[in-house]
């Protein structure tokens, strides 16, 4: 899987303007890298991209909402990756009981 893409191919492949990757450059809500004369994305910049994209053609978002969702989409994610790595379940509900009590959720103390 490639790592790096170029700015044409994220604006091909996400039917993005450039001038929406240079603005999300500008409010440092993506970065890229340089590598020789090239300007290139990383993959998860790729994937921000994707994200905005869908936060402000879909739904409406305008850029300082899009701020704050990427915010807590990378909170999210790291709080998954501590979960997995700490082997936490990923709720507070440990199981759903079926027996007499029925319907009533037994929190993991």
């Amino acid at each position: 899987m490639r790592k790096y893409f170029r700015a044409a191919e994220i604006i091909e492949t996400l039917h993005v303007s450039a001038d929406l990757i240079e603005s999300l450059e500008h409010e440092s809500l993506i970065g890229s890298v340089m590598r020789g004369n090239e300007k290139l994305f990383p993959l998860r910049e790729v994937d921000r991209i994707r994200v905005v994209h869908i936060l402000i053609g879909e739904m409406g978002v305008n850029l300082a909402g899009v701020e704050v969702a990427l915010h807590m989409r990378a909170q999210i994610i790291a709080l998954k990756v501590e979960a997995a790595r700490t082997e936490l379940p990923a709720t507070p509900f440990s199981k759903i009981s079926t027996g007499r009590n029925r319907g009533r959720i037994a929190l993991s103390g």
